[in-house]
């Protein structure tokens, strides 16, 4: 990971108090996981599909084992989606998943819209993410009556980012963060800045006051916990050491990385050693 990121991770585990994980991982092939555990939780973007529908070699074959096997299964994510739109999406790429399985970190807009008496928002993000804003009761401003930033999934734009740092510079601003996630993995092994790196540098220019939803924060995990049988043997499977992992290991539940992804295998040991979280296993991918 570079430096920046690094230090967004460092500052989410802060916020969560500072805790540690470092179980010794051990790596094994995708099909291991089958006996070993009843509930599966997956990272979206990344772990089983990118962008333009590309899917993950094995990906598709591994849910439906799952499925054919009785296993639980759902879909821990970051990108603010509404979960009827995302499972359709899903389900054009061959994966079986229900909205009802799916968890994301825009279920909490409303709850935050509630707490804070938004009623206009400025947003950064995609169409897709819109919606959720809609839903909630929010109107997109330009220049919203308070100083309110939405922040998700979103690509880096200079001009919108500069006027959102105007905006966050007014006396009570408040920054609410719907995807967490520092960098997305590109299919050609690249990886590009998203949406949380571009909201932790918008918290350093203006010091606003902020409000963080997902991965790697407990609510989600916990919610969706709350949602499958007492005593499962339950892992989340992700490509993100700062989000999956870590969330994973906040709630208590087993973790294993896909490496590769968002995760190089050069840096692997220097990235759990600035956090202190190491996955529990690791694979290479589902194939």
């Amino acid at each position: 990971m570079k430096e920046e990121e690094k230090n967004l991770y460092l500052y989410y585990l802060k916020k969560m108090g500072n805790f540690s994980c470092k179980p010794l991982s051990q790596r094994i092939a995708a099909k291991d996981l089958f006996e070993k555990f009843d509930v599966f939780f997956f990272d979206a973007f990344g772990t089983l599909y990118n962008r333009g529908g590309f899917v993950y070699p094995g990906a598709k074959a591994f849910i439906q084992k799952l499925r054919e096997t009785g296993k639980e299964i759902r879909l821990i994510t970051n990108a603010a989606h509404d979960e009827q739109e995302l499972s359709e999406d899903l389900l054009k790429m061959g994966f079986l998943i229900y909205p009802h399985e799916i968890y994301s970190s825009g279920n909490f807009l409303k709850e935050l819209v509630q707490k804070y008496s938004i009623q206009s928002a400025y947003f950064l993000g995609r169409e897709s993410g819109k919606i959720l804003l809609e839903r909630s009761g929010v109107l997109i401003e330009e220049n919203p009556q308070k100083p309110v930033i939405i922040i998700c999934s979103t690509e880096f734009d200079s001009l919108r980012l500069r006027h959102a740092e105007e905006i966050l510079k007014q006396s009570g601003s408040l920054l609410i963060v719907l995807n967490p996630d520092a960098c997305a993995p590109e299919i050609d092994g690249s990886r590009s800045d998203v949406s949380g790196l571009q909201a932790y540098r918008l918290m350093n220019e203006t010091h606003c006051a902020v409000e963080c939803n997902g991965k790697p924060f407990p609510e989600v995990f916990e919610r969706a916990l709350k949602s499958v049988p007492q005593k499962s043997r339950v892992v989340m499977v992700g490509d993100t050491l700062g989000t999956d992992i870590v969330g994973a290991s906040k709630v208590g539940i087993s973790s294993c990385l896909v490496m590769g992804r968002n995760m190089r295998e050069e840096s692997f040991k220097d990235d759990c050693q600035v956090l202190g979280f190491t996955p529990d296993y690791i694979i290479s991918g589902f194939e």
